[in-house]
């Protein structure tokens, strides 16, 4: 079931943060404290986005969202802050996070709509199936 999270999943999207970082491949320290307020604050902002996939009452993935103003075009963009499904529990429920995402964008009147992907190249041939065409790569650095 993908559902909005509550304040009661903290602890289980705090796990799914840390995992998230870790496959990112970049040299980032976890700070546990830090990533829980930021959750908190996604989950209680109303102009925020923020799914939960529940399988068999384990929370397995999620979806975060925000939405702002564009600095190029007088258009509303909604942007994914963090998408994380545990290896284990991949494969349709990707799509259908998406789906919630867009349906959210829309309602929130957006125009545009961005998903970033980590690692390998799994995400980009998924979000190429769902619609999405490749915009701009993003290169990080940790300094």
């Amino acid at each position: 079931m993908i559902r909005q999270a509550t304040d009661t999943d903290r602890p289980e999207m705090l796990r799914m943060a840390r995992d998230f970082i870790a496959a990112s491949g970049l040299d980032l320290s976890f700070h546990a404290a830090y990533v829980s307020q930021s959750i908190a604050g996604q989950i209680a902002a109303p102009d925020r986005l923020a799914l939960v996939l529940e399988l068999d009452g384990t929370l397995r993935g999620m979806l975060c969202a925000a939405h702002s103003q564009s600095p190029l075009a007088p258009v509303r963009v909604a942007t994914e802050l963090v998408f994380w499904i545990d290896p284990m529990a991949r494969g349709p429920w990707a799509a259908n996070m998406i789906q919630r995402y867009e349906t959210w964008a829309r309602a929130e009147c957006c125009q545009l709509i961005s998903m970033a992907a980590i690692g390998g190249r799994g995400a980009d041939r998924l979000y190429q199936r769902v619609g999405y065409q490749p915009a701009e790569r993003h290169f990080m650095k940790v300094l």
